[in-house]
């Protein structure tokens, strides 16, 4: 019995022995794993931080559409009906762009006012461009119904304006640089102001006299009917008016072959 338990115990002994020679192998393996994985791990490259930039938003500004845009050029009108038969017009985008005079006649105006007719022998000869102004108006019969709107006494008449003002015109300037040379006197007509188309005078007295001609481009002479700017002028008061109502009723153009005016 002695012996058996000599043996148990040796048995026990070896049997604790291999146990742990078991749990030593068994801590060595799990060491070499443990440095393995480490290794790895160490070898391992180490992740990369990628810096992300947020986008910029850019804005697209959508174009404005493209809008054709034309400047209307100013157009004159063709020259007007030789009779006077054709539309009245006030209102003008250009000077005439042509003369319609002919170059073989004699022009002469025909001025029906509410106080008789005066007549006018227009300078062809030394105010063509006026001239050719005047008549273009006087055809397309702008000045029939315009008032003397200026009346200065023993100084001028004035007419054609056709705003109540007396600043109107024909919605262009006197394109002629043309120039009267004489001395003002009675029965001589000019036009008005450079800068008007349309607005003239004739002189009524002698206090014109002292105008410079060399300001104003010429128009013509009074030939019949000086009588009757003498009574337009009595009508004239302090302020540069009339104290009635004197029109234009009508203004006619007279071509005449010749150098004789005629009377009618």
């Amino acid at each position: 019995m002695a012996t058996y338990d000599d043996e148990s115990g040796t048995g026990r002994l070896k049997s604790r022995a291999i146990i742990a020679a078991c749990g030593v192998l068994a801590l060595a393996a799990i060491a070499v794993l443990l440095g393995n994985r480490s290794q790895e791990e160490a070898a391992a490259p180490l992740p990369t931080t990628i810096a992300v930039t947020a986008a910029t938003a850019v804005t697209t500004a959508i174009p404005e559409p493209t809008v054709a845009t034309t400047t209307a050029v100013p157009v004159a009108l063709p020259c007007p009906a030789a009779d006077g038969n054709g539309p009245q017009v006030r209102v003008f985008q250009a000077a005439p762009a042509v003369s319609c005079l002919e170059a073989d006649k004699r022009y002469r105006a025909k001025i029906r006012t509410d106080m008789g007719t005066i007549w006018v022998l227009l300078d062809t000869a030394n105010a063509p461009q006026t001239v050719n102004n005047f008549v273009y108006l006087a055809r397309y019969n702008f000045y029939n119904g315009l008032p003397f709107h200026r009346v200065v006494g023993n100084f001028i008449i004035q007419t054609g304006s056709p705003t109540p003002d007396g600043e109107g015109g024909p919605g262009y300037a006197l394109p002629s640089a043309e120039s009267s040379t004489q001395a003002f006197k009675p029965g001589t007509v000019v036009m008005a102001d450079r800068g008007n188309g349309s607005q003239f005078f004739i002189v009524s007295g002698t206090d014109a006299a002292a105008l410079n001609p060399a300001d104003f481009a010429p128009l013509g002479t009074v030939t019949q009917g000086l009588d009757v700017v003498k009574k337009i002028d009595s009508l004239a008061t302090a302020s540069g008016t009339s104290s009635e109502l004197v029109t234009v009723r009508s203004l006619e153009i007279v071509a005449d072959q010749g150098s004789a005016p005629t009377t009618n």
